[in-house]
Parts: C-alpha cells; structure tokens; sequence
C-alpha cells in the first residue's frame, strides 16, 4: 500500500524536491521514520586471585577461582524512540492565501516540526554516570615479600588471626557491647579491612559500567533476528560481528493505529499537506534465550500517511504541531 501512495503522490502537487527548505510561499520537508534507540549498560567484572589463595581451602573448606578472569554482561538495557527524517517521504506544502507566509520548523534533518507554532522538543534520557571508582582498601600482607614456602604460610596464618579480631570487634560493635579498638578504628573502618583480608583468600572483583548505544530502524516484521553481538573478550557490542553473545530483536506489526484527533476540511483538490498515522508494533528483546524486555511502541514506518487539505492552508491560518517521533498531529487548529 505504502509504494502506491507513493506512486501516485508523484502526480499531485505536492511533489518531492531535491532537498528540504522554507520560502514564503512553500516549504520541502521529509516525513520522520521511527528508530529506536537502546542504552545498554555493559558491566565488566575483573577477578584477580588473593594472595593467599592457595590456602583458602585450608581455612575455609572452599577452593576459590585460582587464575584471573575478566567477564562482560549487558545489566540493563533501556529503550526509547526517536525520529530521523525519512529521504524516501519528501513533499512540499503550497503555502498560499492566508497561509502565505508562514513560520515554519524543520528540524537540521528537514523534517517537518510545526507550522506557526513552537515545536516540541523531545528529551532524551541523561547520559549514564558511572558510580565513582573505590580504591581497595590495601593490608600490610600487600607487600610483604616471603622467602619460603613456610613463611609464606605464616603470612597467611596470621591474615587469618586478624580476620577474626576484626570480625569479632564488629559483631560487638553492632550488638552494642563494649570493645577495645585501636587509635582511629571505627566500624566502618574495621569493615573494610575485613574485606581486604578476605579478599588475600578469596579474590577481589572490580566492577566497572559503561554504556553503549545501538540504534535500530524496524523495517517489517522480524522473529529473533540478531540485532547485536556482545564480545566476550572486550565488551564491544557490535551489530556486524559473526561471533559473541548474541541478542535477538523481534518485531510484531500489531495493525492498530491512533483514531483521528482532529476535523479537518474534506475537500483535498487543491495543494496537499501530508502527516504520518503511525502503527502499533510490539519490540521483544532476548538474550540468547532470555527473555529480557518488551516494548509496546508506536512506529512512523508502520502506519500510513495521512493527506491534509490543501485548502485548509490557503483560506486559513494553520498551526500544527507534529510529533517528531511518529510525525503524527499532536495539535492542529485553524482560523
């Protein structure tokens, strides 16, 4: 349906140009198609054996991961929609009559915004600020060198005294019972350096979380199809690579548009203006076979275009704001 309206728009008046422009009497502009936008924020997690690992077993029954690891996962994964213009949906509205004249918005792309009216402006989500950096808390075990086997062992042993006068001490501070510290310790103080000893047995783990963004414009309905790969090695998400985790993207045409707002004058002979009437489609999102999160939307491509009175801009005075996702009417009046 979409290719005859565009077949036959090339004998109306409201024919494409070569490019998007405003002049007093007529103004070229393109119709948005809609594109959505994921924010993936990409955890990295590097583990590095403790000190002590190799006594872990010997203290706590447990055998600790011995060699280090760096690990990628996407822990959240938010969506929004934006508007880019369309190239192949470009018109000119013949602005005569009272419409001569007219202040007219086009987006840096030439996409129609409004008509003798103050656009809206579509707010993104902020950017993602990474939690500041923690410094781990550093012992004396840190850089303590030993020169036997045996002396290594009794590092660890006395690692291990400590961890119990440090966890001891907590517990009493928290119950409320009176404990003897040393010059400057303090319970938060006493819970870091309990998580730096036991991080000589067990390891420690440095999160770190950025964000990357992947724009993807539905075209047609999709089952599953990849939309990106995450790298196991590096943590880039690409949308062209062969190998990595992969995410699925599908899209279902739900076929259901928004009612008309507004009415408007039937007789259309002469000039033309033409809106988009979005669709409805549902966007789910798995990894691998995870479900991760779906999206009721509202898609330009997926709609239809709408023709708007050609007489309506010349024997009024016309403002109309058009949404610059779905290029739909929010408001339109007339005088």
């Amino acid at each position: 349906m979409r290719k005859l309206i565009c077949a036959i728009l090339v004998m109306l008046s409201c024919v494409a140009n070569a490019q998007t422009g405003v002049t007093e009497e007529s103004a070229s502009y393109y119709l948005p198609k809609t594109a959505l936008r994921f924010a993936l924020q990409v955890e990295k997690n590097a583990y590095t054996p403790g000190r002590f690992q190799k006594y872990t077993s010997k203290y706590y029954g447990v055998v600790p991961i011995s060699n280090k690891e760096v690990t990628y996962s996407i822990v959240n994964l938010g969506m929004e929609t934006i508007g880019i213009p369309d190239s192949t949906q470009l018109f000119t509205i013949q602005l005569k009559g009272k419409s001569k004249g007219s202040d007219i918005h086009l987006s840096e792309g030439g996409q129609l915004l409004s008509i003798n009216a103050e656009p809206r402006v579509v707010k993104l989500r902020p950017p993602f600020q990474p939690a500041p950096k923690v410094k781990p808390m550093r012992t004396k075990y840190s850089n303590l060198k030993s020169s036997s086997e045996e002396s290594e062992q009794q590092l660890a042993q006395e690692a291990i005294d400590r961890i119990v006068v440090v966890q001891e001490k907590i517990n009493k501070l928290k119950l409320g019972e009176p404990v003897e510290l040393e010059a400057g310790e303090t319970l938060e103080k006493l819970k870091r350096e309990d998580k730096a000893l036991t991080a000589l047995f067990f390891g420690t783990e440095v999160k770190d979380t950025t964000e990357q963004v992947v724009v993807i414009i539905p075209e047609k309905e999709v089952n599953r199809q990849v939309m990106f790969r995450l790298n196991p090695t590096n943590g880039a998400v690409s949308t062209t690579a062969s190998t990595g985790v992969p995410y699925y993207i599908t899209v279902e045409d739900a076929h259901s548009y928004p009612k008309p707002r507004y009415e408007l004058p039937d007789n259309k002979k002469e000039g033309c203006v033409y809106t988009r009437v979005p669709g409805k489609i549902k966007v789910t999102i798995h990894r691998e076979d995870n479900f991760m999160g779906a999206f009721d939307i509202y898609a330009a491509q997926f709609g239809f275009i709408d023709e708007l009175a050609g007489t309506l801009f010349k024997n009024y005075r016309v403002q109309m704001i058009l949404s610059p996702i779905v290029g739909y009417q929010e408001k339109i009046s007339y005088q």
